[in-house]
């Protein structure tokens, strides 16, 4: 359920419950909303994260932004470069504005950077701005304008008692690349399936504890790639004859352009950091003894190795592998002679722990897993892989909802 106009005034844990004092901001009462966890997603400012005393760790500078949103109706044809997705105008202090495509038509945003716009933004005149750029004759329509920071810091913590952060109040990172988002869809997709398991009795204290354990390194890794790749914009030195029609100003121009096109596939192709990341040595996942495939930012190298996403592969038209993930466990058998699985059923039946088994005839698919039995986590990651059934069921199965630790 979904409360609006309530402010969030403090939060205490009581034994088995979390109760939160919020204030109805049309009538002015105080009320009080007890549960079993309180998962805080308010952002950079979480007040819950301040109340808690709970550090930020990563590179806390600040940086300061004024972005105008600005309809430009088929922008490409008042100009010779083309329809592109990002530009970059450049002068003698460098690339501190720049011109981004949202809906690829006519929707843009145009961004300043510079503590002087966002102290001040009424006295910004973006008209002029623009004009310096683009000319005063291509027709536009100014529809906002934002202003806003940006860091690059992970929570110390992400965890305190029965409280969590997840997204903008556990990271926070620069825009480019693209990353806030994804880790934070990442947060609540990790932590979703463990309360759920909480609340439904199955699962253990160490379900809870595995949720900064494998998530808060996914963070410090993805603000380290948004601090890295903005770096090679905001550090990118210009020349003072770089606006100037001369011999020196041209070749000025194409060292700049050399860098730009070095540096973005950097933030650009990132399925590396978008897919790639993994869990494997979080204690409610069973390694297997396998190599790691390459971590890397541009390059996602498929695999059913423990701890890492659940390869994607179509099983027919428009059904995927991924389309078996997001209820309880599943259990993905490969091939006609693969072992049996009733010992695992009865393993997970016994622990009430939701659990779907899947054959694969797939041949593709099956050398694609590398095992003959793979067990996926609600979360699509893998928890445990191998060619025959484990030695002790239960030890599996209690290792997947955090009633042991590794």
């Amino acid at each position: 359920m979904l409360r609006y106009r309530c402010r969030f005034d403090s939060l205490l844990e009581e034994g088995d419950r979390v109760i939160a004092t919020v204030r109805n901001l049309e009538s002015g009462t105080e009320e009080q909303i007890a549960a079993q966890y309180v998962v805080d997603c308010s952002g950079s400012h979480s007040p819950i994260r301040r109340a808690f005393k709970i550090g930020m760790t990563g590179q806390s500078e600040t940086e300061y932004h004024f972005s105008v949103f600005i309809r430009l109706p088929e922008l490409w044809k008042h100009h010779d470069k083309g329809k592109a997705a990002l530009t970059f105008f450049i002068d003698e202090k460098g690339s501190w504005r720049n011109l981004v495509m949202i809906d690829g038509k006519e929707l843009y945003r145009f961004a300043l950077a510079g503590k002087e716009f966002y102290d001040n933004p009424d006295a910004v005149d973006v008209e002029w701005h623009f004009n310096q750029v683009a000319g005063p004759d291509i027709p536009r329509e100014i529809l906002s304008i934002l202003r806003w920071s940006a860091c690059d810091v992970v929570a110390d913590r992400y965890r305190v008692g029965r409280v969590f952060l997840a997204g903008d109040a556990a990271h926070q990172n620069h825009p480019s690349g693209g990353f806030g988002l994804n880790t934070g869809v990442g947060d609540i997709d990790n932590l979703g399936w463990k309360l759920a398991a909480m609340v439904q009795g199955w699962g253990r204290p160490g379900l809870l504890d595995s949720y900064e354990i494998e998530r808060r390194p996914v963070g410090l890794r993805n603000i380290n790639q948004a601090y890295t790749g903005h770096a090679d914009n905001r550090d990118r030195p210009s020349s003072p004859d770089i606006m100037k029609d001369t011999p020196e100003g041209a070749a000025a121009r194409a060292r700049m352009r050399e860098q730009i096109l070095a540096s973005q596939p950097a933030m650009v192709l990132t399925d590396g950091i978008a897919l790639g990341y993994r869990y494997d040595t979080s204690p409610i996942v069973w390694p297997d003894g396998s190599p790691p495939t390459p971590d890397t930012i541009s390059l996602y190298v498929p695999t059913a190795r423990p701890g890492s996403r659940a390869p994607h592969a179509w099983i027919s038209e428009g059904r995927s592998m991924v389309d078996f993930f997001g209820g309880g466990f599943v259990l993905l058998r490969f091939g006609a002679d693969a072992p049996a699985s009733e010992a695992i059923e009865a393993a997970f039946r016994r622990r009430e722990i939701p659990l779907d088994v899947v054959p694969i005839a797939d041949p593709a698919i099956a050398q694609l897993y590398e095992r003959k039995l793979v067990l996926v986590r609600p979360d699509g990651h893998v928890a445990w892989r191998a060619d025959v059934p484990p030695e002790d069921p239960l030890a599996l199965a209690d290792r997947v909802r955090g009633a042991v630790t590794a």
